[in-house]
């Protein structure tokens, strides 16, 4: 058995067994006893405080929580068992640990002092850097776009609705594609790859090379009637507008601006145990 499998099986089951273990010095109210296996006891409020659901008592709790527990601690037990030198389990448990603890005061430094604005000055300095890395094979699309079996009745405002895309236009949109619609598509600031629109409508009525910016069609065969709005285009191998860089673009500075943050504590928290004389080196 690999030394990592064992890792995994002896942490997930000690974050429960924790609560459950024989320890006389617990003084809270554990409720009532539920199992045991060998010296390790499962008590009501381990399982209740454990568990996804809310039981009032002990008899609501299935039996297969208590056997699935039970099954934990024994392969726990095993495990043990097989491994005869436990010195490179402590280790990367403690290594485990200690990631953890880091990990969270990370996270804590970073929600109180990472500034998450971005401005636009910042934004447009990255996209004329980078806009060459993000050409495109394919070509991807900003679109509103239904697709309508013939039989169905078509709202007479759908047009009004598809070209002037207000949020009260995209309202009535989508309530009208919930109840008849086929297909579509009605989020105007997501780029959507050509391709994945192009398998819900026949070649021969429009194609990659037709779409350009602003672009508005109708058309039927003869089972759907078509309504597309190309809101905007990018072909392949174009530069690509800022719109579809942008959220990228922002999480790759906020993650910079992390990286950076992290750096600069670690060095002044090093700098400051430094002048406290607590590091030595040999």
């Amino acid at each position: 058995m690999d030394i990592k499998i064992i890792v995994c099986i002896w942490i997930s089951v000690c974050i429960f067994s924790c609560q459950s273990k024989n320890d006389t010095s617990i003084t809270k109210d554990q409720g009532k006893k539920l199992a045991s296996y060998k010296s390790t006891t499962l008590y009501q409020n381990d399982l209740i405080e454990q568990s996804a659901f809310k039981y009032e008592d002990s008899a609501a709790i299935p039996a297969s929580e208590i056997e699935s527990w039970l099954k934990n601690q024994i392969l726990l037990d095993e495990a043990k068992s097989f491994v005869e030198d436990k010195s490179e389990i402590d280790k990367l448990v403690d290594d485990y640990k200690n990631s953890l603890y880091i990990h969270r005061y990370e996270t804590k430094l970073i929600q109180e002092k990472l500034d998450s604005t971005i401005k636009d000055e910042e934004l447009i300095q990255y996209y004329q850097s980078n806009k060459a890395d993000y050409k495109l094979e394919d070509s991807y699309v900003r679109i509103l776009f239904l697709k309508i079996p013939k039989k169905a009745k078509a709202d007479k405002n759908i047009e009004t609705w598809m070209k002037e895309s207000t949020s009260v236009d995209l309202f009535h949109l989508r309530k009208f594609c919930d109840n008849i619609a086929e297909q579509c598509f009605l989020s105007p600031n997501t780029w959507i790859k050509w391709k994945d629109i192009q398998i819900h409508v026949p070649s021969k009525l429009i194609n990659s090379n037709s779409l350009h910016s602003g672009l508005y069609r109708e058309f039927a065969d003869f089972e759907y009637s078509f309504f597309i709005k190309i809101i905007e285009v990018i072909k392949p191998n174009q530069e690509p507008p800022i719109s579809y860089i942008k959220e990228k673009a922002m999480n790759t500075i906020l993650h910079k601006r992390k990286l950076l943050l992290l750096d600069n504590i670690k060095r002044e928290l090093y700098d400051k145990e430094v002048q406290n004389k607590n590091i030595k080196f040999y």
